[in-house]
């Protein structure tokens, strides 16, 4: 059958394209019971079958609970697979309401966990491409950017290891209809896809139709002509903002983002909008990029003074700084401790669930190797003889006081800290170096107190250290 084969080829150039053979295990296959997913999973069998896959097959069904026969469904698609000789493996969601997002979110989660424990990195679905062009539509409708007029991508990363991948994104709907008579199999209907209180089944059952009729075929041609140029466009956008981020971005941890760039000019504004929605995108758990409005109300902080912030329900909270802004995720930040910690001699010391640690270790004399210069600001050599035991590591507290390199006396650690230009958020996180006394030694990162520091006539010292925990690729920012 011509179909059938240019079809099979298709599937083929896609996973070469997208070096399918390269994802650790098996590809797991996700199944509704629908017409393209039946289809889609009989046209792998068949590529199996022929031995033209280097790779074994699971498929993978969401029960979504959500109507009365989503339990049949679920048998439905147990037996296909038995149909096809492929294991078979389901979950059930949870009570996680009816709106659209949330479905579609609970099932790539959903997805996600069977893929991780499968040890899968590829996971395929069924999207084609009247789904693509209703997508294109559908966002255009509620107010969109080029990356949204792109369509849905081919491929896209679903969690760190594991990718989803949809071979028959550019197969159209009447195609599959043909391929599902060939299987000689069954579909099973769904039927909340008939069910209006949904935007999209409106969309697909009332608008389109509608719009067809009065368009002909140039509607659908041009919902793919506006596709391709938000392809283009959207690329460019990525390549830049990418270029931007290799400049200007580093990461010190896996949840937060140091971005160091001046006001951008107005023709850069796209780019550095596309370079927020990547950095945001990278530090969320769910891989999730702002709203529009919270990008431009981002963008609009490069017009303001630095500790200006914003932050949302489901955003995470960008702060402006001296040099550009930070970007953080609170929920994986950590909290710093109410307590102070002690600080003793040659232990590593984690400063609450923060990402600092601090290690001291006791010299006969101060170490010459590194210098000062090279060991940088997350490092300092503090008198011995000059401070009361025992150490520890607390948050600043108010009436704090901290006497600068070159300054007369002591002064506001409040003030101090402003002038220093450490962002807000770390303000109340840093760990604090006191003495017995309470007197602060050292402000690690930035500054060591005046009277502990090293001179000329030092014997003992202490080496203090300040680390990252839990850092991601990319360089450590400092003050």
């Amino acid at each position: 059958m011509r179909v059938l084969n240019q079809q099979l080829q298709a599937i083929q150039s896609c996973l070469d394209r997208h070096k399918a053979h390269s994802y650790d295990g098996p590809i797991l296959v996700a199944v509704s019971g629908g017409r393209d997913s039946t289809v889609l999973a009989w046209l792998l069998s068949q590529m199996a079958r022929r031995q033209e896959l280097d790779k074994d097959l699971v498929i993978g069904h969401v029960d979504h609970g959500v109507h009365h026969l989503s339990s049949a469904a679920a048998a439905h698609v147990s037996a296909l697979a038995d149909q096809l000789e492929l294991p078979f493996v389901s979950t059930r969601l949870g009570d996680i309401g009816t709106s659209e997002d949330a479905l579609r979110n609970a099932r790539y989660e959903a997805l996600v966990g069977m893929a991780r424990d499968l040890g899968a990195g590829l996971v395929l679905t069924a999207h084609h491409a009247d789904d693509d062009m209703e997508t294109v539509l559908f966002r255009m409708m509620r107010g969109t950017g080029p990356r949204g007029l792109a369509g849905i991508p081919e491929a896209r990363p679903l969690a760190t290891g594991i990718t989803v991948l949809r071979p028959m994104i550019r197969t159209r709907q009447s195609t599959i209809i043909d391929l599902l008579e060939a299987s000689g199999l069954t579909a099973f209907e769904d039927p909340t896809n008939q069910d209006l209180s949904y935007a999209r089944n409106q969309l697909r059952h009332e608008f389109i139709p509608d719009l067809r009729e009065g368009l002909g075929s140039r509607l659908d041609l041009s919902l793919m002509e506006l596709a391709e140029t938000a392809r283009r466009a959207n690329d460019i956008l990525e390549a830049e903002a990418t270029e931007l981020l290799e400049s200007n971005a580093s990461y010190p941890t896996n949840w937060r983002c140091e971005l160091e760039l001046e006001a951008p000019a107005e023709q850069d504004l796209p780019f550095l909008q596309e370079a927020i929605c990547q950095i945001h995108a990278r530090l969320h758990p769910a891989g999730q990029r702002p709203s529009f409005d919270f990008q431009r109300r981002i963008v609009k902080l490069w017009s303001q003074p630095a500790g200006k912030r914003v932050h949302g329900p489901t955003e995470l909270l960008v702060e402006r700084t001296r040099e550009g802004i930070v970007m953080v995720d609170l929920h994986l930040a950590g909290t710093a401790p109410t307590q102070a910690i002690e600080l003793a001699a040659d232990v590593e010391v984690p400063f609450g669930t923060t990402e600092w640690s601090v290690r001291r270790s006791f010299h006969p004399s101060p170490p010459l190797n590194p210098t000062l210069q090279e060991a940088g600001p997350r490092r300092a050599l503090v008198r011995a003889a000059h401070a009361a035991e025992p150490w520890a590591l607390r948050c600043r507290r108010a009436g704090d006081r901290f006497w600068p390199l070159g300054a007369a006396g002591a002064v506001e650690l409040r003030r101090f800290m402003q002038a220093r230009h450490v962002p807000r958020y770390d303000r109340d996180r840093l760990p604090i170096l006191v003495d017995g006394n309470d007197e602060i030694l050292w402000v690690p990162g930035i500054e060591i107190a005046a009277p502990h520091r090293i001179t000329v006539e030092t014997e003992a010292c202490f080496e203090v250290k300040l680390s990252i925990l839990g850092g991601a690729t990319g360089a450590c920012g400092s003050y």
